[in-house]
């Protein structure tokens, strides 16, 4: 190459520029990536210490969110006096009264579960 194509100027000049841009925008996303760290650490720590006096104030469950609402479950279905299966085929029972247009049978089923502690919650109630 010749000194005529300017090949000095440019590399100084725009690939110059370029690097320079591209260093700028990689700190910053380490500077961005080191608030994030620093963030998450903060809301683990204050999670940590939201446990301990809730422990200590006896509220913080063993037991997995799962396992409280099967907990849940089984004392709203003892409350009402029903089974699993007797709810589910009364949403059965419910559902196929609304297909077959049959919306006083559909609403009487609902208004019975209601009545017993058992909302539908969904769509289409």
């Amino acid at each position: 190459m010749s000194d005529d194509l300017h090949t000095q100027d440019f590399l100084k000049g725009a690939l110059q520029e370029i690097l320079k841009l591209m260093n700028s925008s990689l700190n910053k996303l380490k500077k961005a990536k080191q608030q994030q760290q620093s963030l998450f650490l903060s809301l683990a720590g204050m999670e940590k210490e939201v446990k301990m006096v809730l422990d200590t104030l006896g509220l913080m469950s063993s037991l997995s969110y799962s396992e409280v609402l099967e907990q849940l479950k089984a004392k709203a279905l003892t409350r009402a006096n029903l089974t699993e299966e007797d709810v589910l085929q009364q949403i059965e029972l419910r559902t196929q009264a609304r297909r077959n247009s049959e919306f006083a049978e559909s609403d009487q089923i609902r208004e019975d579960l209601k009545a017993k502690g058992i909302a539908l919650i969904g769509f289409g109630q």
